[in-house]
């Protein structure tokens, strides 16, 4: 005994086999989560799902949790002691205060999800080695009590103390075992308390005594429980517990004490784990759904008391039924999910449609590779039977054993398939099948697998009309068939084997007896004149002339389809045309042979007089040089005119309005009929659709509104369905469009509106009333609501052939099973229900500046979890915000949606994605909300969602402090001025008085001398005053940046010019770049460089330029320095991206190295201190390796020499190109040598500076 417990014991533990849950009996349909999809380990414990919806996963080697799309993984670190403490997990709860306990191999841990840390408690801290601290179940009874099931008893957790208490165990001798291992802990309806102890079986809490009791259960006198180790105990509603162990599964009944066996399968070894039982889950429909170790997964009928399992057909190839399965999880989405040892996850949805695939029939028989389903029909007969209809003929293929037998044409034998080409099936009476094929209708005995035949062409002595290529059927009330043909529409009455023909407008022809008629007057040739037997690129002319007024019979025979090639026509000798046969909008009539020969007739009134009969052809189909089948009779290949006679006039003119009065099909190909409950049929062409009175002989073609596009892919009708209100479906080229017959009013979907492809190609309605559209981009349900339509779309990564599918190849069951034929085989399944629960939908992540943001990082924002975060207040550097969300729903979570917006900011509002995020860069300072909803795979929407309030501060430069120090930067502008100023003013005054000296000493003209030289020295002096000054605003250095090389030129002008550039590097690495110049010379110049230099070092932080300059501006102007204003270039480089902006300044030049081009980048704006809120220009670039920069002031463009030529931006630029690939010191060397060699080397007269960046 203790041998079977130990394997059984080592096999729950450890045992490995394999698990992907495919297609179930009853269409169950089970998926696996595994390590391709990132769970950490095959081996899973336990599963739970939290109040955000999120599925926690206990591991062999990790805690897991699952949004549907991601998994995010905790594991050990040794070095960090709030981390897991051990990677193997194997239970996990949340209390009723959402304490959230991990239950591990080294203990209890609780999981703080706002630090996302691990606190562990020991269960016995002792002996950290003891099974005690494996933690082998947790359970929170109806009181609030923990009880915690370990491999050495149970105990009671008090979560506010931290304290473990072993709970006390009594047996029949009275002793208090201290050791078992714990799988199982329940709580009954009566609020008793029972657990599974190893080698005493179950026992029972006793409250009064505070202690367990030992159930002495009997079977056969014999305790059954008694060393067998219980994995799961379920209450049945009867008050039954059901107890799964390892010597298989029992019923305990708590009032009458008994025990029962149930017995799911015969033990066939003593040794093994045959018996092992591991979990039970009880569905809405009183089935108990029971797992076990080694004999797959049993569903118990509680009505009857009769089980079957889930068997091999109804797994994949890589998993065995015998495999083991641990236990079930019922999510909050109607979601089973059952945990295995070896296999990761199994996931049932009871809603999710499976997706059957087959390919091909034959399974590798290369001549069966991609193969075309153009039809598909399951017998009603036999339910493993379907019948297929392709391009390589027509199979009989069994889908349990996936045999085929094959029917091919064969040459010469009339009692074989006419056509390989099978395009509708349809079943008919006496264990027949009906065939639409590419040679005529076809009746399969599927007695005997006989053929029989019927041909399908009208045939007259003056034109046979095919109608052998039958893409559709339908049968009406009658037993009658109705033919689709690439002519029209043929009704076969099946008893009389008769047939009906409704041509479409090409095949119409004209009254028998007319042609006939002409005949008979073409053979005697009696013709008043003819233009006959016209062959290749033909204009002929022929005139005739008539001595009295006749009426007259004209015949033009040509080639024309939608517009004539070769035609005639009749003009009088004022060359007014009188007949022609060459309307590109008339069809005209049939000819006979092939459909491009027409023939149009008409009577004509002639005068007396002179008349030309005229013909032309083209260069190909004529008289003599026939490309395809020519017409019966090739002499009326021309025109004819024929006199008549006045007695035959009358029913030659009632022979041609019959000809043009028959009921006729709009449009060509007929592809699509269906016949409705009222009698008539609706009938699909290249040209729209028609209706079909059957009992009144009568057609109605339909014309769309203006509503809907009247273009050929909305005209061509690919299938129909009609609904059982009289709504119609018409699935197109050009979308889905429904017509309402009581209404009369239309509707367009399209694929903006969801439709995966507007090219339709099939439709079938499920038994839920949605409708299934095949298309060539999928397959898509679709909930038949104009208003809010709802499309769930599916392409191969769900099991479809391929993405193509064909026309009209469809077909439903009698048990609404749905089958779509394609261009790789076909796919089966059974629709489910719509799934009208909400997702869960979270915000899960925050990033500022692209980093993780947590509650316990320094200076955070959050002050709990993002998940709970209600409102957040950022300071304005953290203004470049991202969001992580998610919809969280299991069902279809590859199918869910999203939508988000920030409410202050998303001026279109929602913005629908199949995003999980998103990032806002340099949002201005405000409140804003930001939102998001989601649905779920079937398109149920969660419209209240989850939102956060969120606070962006104004940056510091525009705060009550930012303006106080403005104030001092202006005092001190001011201070230096005035220094500089009164230093100016006194030494002008010390020469005052020297001249006033001089001129005491010295005579007038050697005064004046002295005068004009000191005048030249204080303007010397001052001018010396200006240039320190400005060059005391320039940086001292240049930054060193690890992807970027910079290098900067001046040249200050005979009078200061007031040339500026600056540069500063914030904290995450943005490299700003000013270039300016001043408006003026000397010291105003210099005084505008100063203020300008206060201002850039305030506000270069600021990422957003155009702010930078209506903020500078604003300060100048307060500044009152009258017509003063500074020019400016400024840009700002992060990473690979470089924006800038310009207020007066020539522009920048961007040389890139890709394609060794320069880009002229022009912004024009006014100076700096002019004009508040001008609306400068904001410039994006991409730098890639190599690229240079370059940033110049006026100076060098329009630098003139001593013939008063300017230098020009276009010589400036020629240079630069010239020499962009170097480094920016040969670059400026080549700049500087340039202006130098212009002027001849004299000072310029206004500053020179340019600025050079290069990406390394």
């Amino acid at each position: 005994m203790f041998n079977k417990i130990h394997i059984t014991f080592i096999l729950v533990f450890h045992l490995l086999s394999a698990s992907l849950f495919a297609q179930a009996e009853k269409s169950y349909y089970f998926e696996n989560i595994s390590i391709p999809d990132g769970l950490s380990n095959t081996q899973v414990w336990d599963i739970l799902q939290d109040k955000y919806g999120f599925l926690w996963i206990a591991t062999q080697d990790g805690l897991n949790r699952y949004d549907g799309y991601d998994i995010k993984i905790y594991k050990n670190d040794p070095e960090n002691k709030s981390s897991l403490p051990n990677n193997e997990v194997h239970s996990l709860i949340l209390d009723e205060d959402d304490n959230f306990l991990v239950g591990t191999l080294s203990g209890l841990s609780i999981f703080d999800r706002v630090s996302e840390t691990f606190s562990l408690y020991y269960v016995d801290s002792n002996d950290v080695t003891s099974t005690a601290n494996n933690v082998t179940k947790i359970f929170e009874d109806s009181k609030g009590r923990i009880w915690i099931g370990t491999g050495k008893g149970i105990y009671q957790f008090n979560i506010e103390k931290k304290k473990f208490t072993l709970a006390k165990i009594k047996n029949m001798d009275n002793t208090i075992p201290t050791d078992g291992t714990v799988f199982s802990i329940m709580e009954t309806s009566a609020n008793e308390i029972y657990a599974g102890y190893l080698f005493n079986g179950l026992i029972k809490y006793n409250e009064t005594l505070d202690l367990f009791e030992i159930i002495e259960a009997k079977l056969q006198d014999q305790n059954p429980l008694d060393r067998n180790l219980i994995f799961s105990t379920f209450e049945d509603k009867t008050g039954k517990l059901w107890l799964c162990t390892g010597e298989g599964l029992f019923t305990y009944d708590p009032r009458s004490k008994s025990l029962e066996e149930i017995k799911l399968f015969k033990i066939e070894s003593y040794d093994n784990n045959n018996s092992t039982v591991t979990d039970i889950y009880q569905d809405e429909n009183s089935y108990l759904w029971i797992t076990t170790a080694q004999k797959g997964i049993f569903r118990y009928n509680l009505r009857n008391n009769t089980f079957n399992t889930l068997d091999q057909k109804s797994f994949p190839e890589n998993v065995n039924s015998t495999d083991p399965f641990f236990k079930f999880y019922m999510d909050d989405f109607g979601v089973l999910w059952i945990p295995t040892f070896g296999k990761g996850l199994l996931k049932l949805d009871f809603q999710k449609e499976p997706f059957k695939l087959y390919k091909k029939p034959g399974g590798n028989n290369s001549t069966n590779n991609n193969l075309v389903i153009l039809s598909l029909l399951k017998s009603t007969k036999n339910d493993d039977i379907i019948w297929l209809g392709t391009s390589q003929g027509f199979f009989k293929y069994n889908l349990s054993d996936k045999s085929f037998k094959k029917f091919e044409n064969k040459k010469d034998d009339p009692k074989s398939l006419p056509s390989n080409t099978i395009n509708s099936i349809i079943e008919g009476s006496n264990s027949g099948l009906w065939l639409g094929t590419g040679n005529g209708l076809s009746y399969f005995s599927t007695l005997d697998n006989s053929f029989t035949n019927y041909d399908l062409t009208e045939t007259t002595d003056f034109y046979s009309i095919s109608y052998d290529f039958v893409r559709n059927i339908s049968m009406d009330d009658y037993g009658n068939l109705w033919l689709a043909t690439t002519a029209g529409i043929v009704r076969f009455d099946i008893k009389t084997k008769s047939k009906y023909y409704i041509r479409e407008e090409l095949q119409n022809t004209y009254n028998i007896k007319l042609l006939d008629y002409i005949k008979s007057l073409h053979t005697q040739k009696k013709y008043l004149s003819s233009i006959l037997e016209v062959g290749d690129y033909q204009d002929l002319n022929k005139e005739f002339e008539i001595n009295e007024s006749k009426n007259v019979l004209i015949v033009s025979v040509g080639e024309g389809l939608g517009g004539m090639w070769d035609y005639g026509w009749l003009t009088d000798s004022n060359n007014d045309t009188l007949f022609i046969h060459k309307n590109s909008t008339d069809v005209y009539n049939y000819f006979s042979g092939n459909g491009k020969n027409r023939i149009y007739s008409n009577v004509v009134s002639l005068k007396k007089g002179k008349y030309n009969l005229h013909y032309t052809s083209d260069d190909s189909h004529s008289y003599g040089n026939w490309n395809t089948i020519p017409p019966i009779d090739t002499t009326w290949w021309g025109i004819q005119v024929f006199e008549i006679p006045e007695n035959d006039l009358s029913k030659i003119k009632n022979w041609l309005n019959e000809s043009g009065n028959k009921q006729l099909l709009q449009g060509s190909n007929t592809k699509i009929v269906k016949y409705q409950k009222d009698g008539s049929l609706i009938i699909g062409t290249n040209g729209g659709y028609s209706k079909y009175f059957i009992s009144q002989n009568k057609i109605e073609n339909y014309t769309y509104p203006s509503s809907i596009p009247n273009t050929a892919n909305t005209k061509t009708i690919n299938d129909i369905f009609v609904e059982n209100d009289g709504s119609i479906w018409l699935a197109t080229m050009g979308g889905l469009i429904k017509y309402d017959q009581k209404t009369k009013g239309y509707n367009i979907i399209y694929d903006k509106d969801g439709l995966p492809s507007n090219y339709l190609q099939a439709i079938q309605e499920d038994n839920y009333g949605n409708l299934w559209i095949s298309t060539l981009n999928g397959i898509s349900k679709f909930n038949k609501d104009i208003e809010n339509p709802i499309f769930i779309n599916y392409d191969v990564q769900d099991g479809l052939q391929s993405y193509t599918f064909i026309n009209n190849s469809s077909y439903k069951s009698e048990n609404g099973e749905l089958f779509f034929g394609g261009i790789n085989g076909f796919n089966a399944f059974m629709s489910g229900n719509i799934n009208k629960m909400l997702p869960k939908i979270n915000i899960a992540d925050l990033k500022i500046n692209n980093k993780t943001v947590l509650p316990t990082d320094e200076d955070s924002p959050l002050k709990t979890s993002i998940l709970d975060t209600k409102n957040l207040t950022l300071n304005y550097a953290q203004n470049n915000i991202s969001f992580e969300f998610n919809s969280i729903h299991f069902s279809r979570p590859e199918k869910n949606k999203n939508a988000y917006m920030l409410e202050g900011f998303d001026k279109e509002g929602w913005i629908y994605s199949d995003r999980k995020f998103v990032t806002y860069t340099n949002l201005p300072e405000g409140d804003y909300v930001f939102k998001v909803k989601g649905a779920n795979g079937d398109g149920i929407w969660n419209e209240t969602g989850a939102s956060i309030n969120i606070k962006i501060l104004p940056p510091w430069w525009r705060t009550i402090w930012a303006y106080l120090l403005y104030s001092i930067i202006f005092g001190t502008a001011v201070f230096l001025v005035n220094k500089f100023q009164k230093k100016r003013l006194l030494a002008k005054a010390k020469e005052k008085m020297k001249i006033q000296e001089a001129e005491h000493r010295a005579e007038a003209a050697e005064l004046q001398a002295r005068a004009i030289e000191a005048e030249s020295q204080r303007k010397t002096q001052e001018l010396e005053e200006a240039r320190e000054l400005q060059l005391s605003m320039l940086p001292r250095s240049l930054p060193q940046l690890p992807h970027l090389d910079i290098a900067v030129y001046m040249q200050t002008a005979t009078e200061v010019g007031g040339d500026y550039y600056d540069f500063h590097v914030g904290l995450d690495g943005t490299l700003t770049v000013v270039l300016g110049d001043a408006t003026g010379h000397g010291m105003k110049a210099g005084t505008m460089v100063t203020s300008t230099k206060s201002l850039f070092n305030a506000l270069a932080p600021n990422p957003n330029i155009i702010e930078t300059f209506h903020e500078m501006t604003r300060c100048l102007k307060l500044m009152q320095m009258e017509k003063l204003s500074m020019c400016m270039t400024m840009l700002k480089i992060t990473g690979s991206k470089v924006q800038m902006s310009a207020a007066g300044m020539p522009p920048v030049l961007h040389y890139k190295r890709e394609n060794q081009s320069i880009e002229e980048l022009v912004m024009k704006g006014m100076p700096l201190g002019t004009i508040s809120d001008f609306p400068y220009t904001l410039i994006e670039s991409d730098l890639n390796s190599g690229d240079t920069l370059l940033l110049v002031s006026d100076g060098l463009p329009e630098l003139f020499n001593r013939n008063k030529e300017m230098f020009s931006y276009k010589r400036m630029r020629d240079v630069f190109e010239e020499n962009a690939q170097g480094n920016p010191e040969e670059i400026i060397k080549h700049l500087k040598n340039a202006a130098s060699d212009w002027v001849d080397g004299k000072d310029p007269d206004d500053d020179v500076t340019f600025v050079v960046i290069k990406v390394k």
